[in-house]
């Protein structure tokens, strides 16, 4: 899907470019098309359970140094850290290959848009986080999600500072089954809120 998007749009990239003059293409509005988002993951074979992996600076390193010593002359995959301490974003070539070949037997690397698991109670990252960081200020979001990255935290803070101290609103509709709460009660944990984040 990603590929045939991006070969649908690069055709129109092209000639958007071509009518303004004098205007050089980057290699960045080149690439943006191709960018996928990998989640980390480990397997939990005896607990029969699959928890989100927080190693990206870990894997990211990895991968660097084996790009560094392995140059060959087909296209490297370029990887960048992602907001999420769970995520990895690599323009493709063999990206999966190499995050697998940095991770355990027991861990994964998935591109799938969101873990099923997210914010659900119970143990659902390696390592366990509880749900109340001060940063993030989430019920279902513990802090170490974050990227360690200084780039992101700079981000999240700034967009703190330009809401007043509140956090971003992002709305999700609750999808009721037998184990949900109803009516749902949101968490008051921090004061300041009024909706679930």
């Amino acid at each position: 899907m990603v590929n045939h998007i991006g070969i649908r749009s690069r055709p129109w990239l092209n000639k958007s470019n071509y009518v303004r003059r004098n205007n050089c293409s980057r290699s960045s509005i080149n690439t943006a098309t191709y960018m996928l988002e990998f989640q980390l993951v480990s397997f939990d074979h005896s607990g029969r359970a699959v928890r989100l992996l927080l190693k990206q600076s870990v894997v990211l390193k990895a991968v660097q140094k084996s790009q560094s010593t392995a140059k060959g002359t087909k296209q490297e995959p370029d990887f960048q850290p992602e907001f999420g301490s769970l995520m990895v974003e690599a323009i493709p070539s063999e990206p999966r290959r190499m995050i697998q070949s940095c991770l355990e037997n027991d861990e994964a690397v998935l591109s799938m848009p969101e873990f099923p698991r997210i914010g659900a109670p119970g143990i659902y990252t390696e390592p366990a986080l509880p749900n109340d960081g001060v940063v993030l200020q989430s019920q279902f979001m513990p802090d170490g999600l974050l990227s360690d990255y200084e780039r992101y935290g700079t981000i999240h803070d700034n967009m703190l500072h330009r809401r007043r101290k509140r956090p971003v609103r992002v709305k999700v509709p609750i999808f009721k089954d037998t184990k949900t709460p109803w009516p749902w009660r949101e968490s008051r944990q921090f004061p300041h809120k009024n909706e679930a984040q």
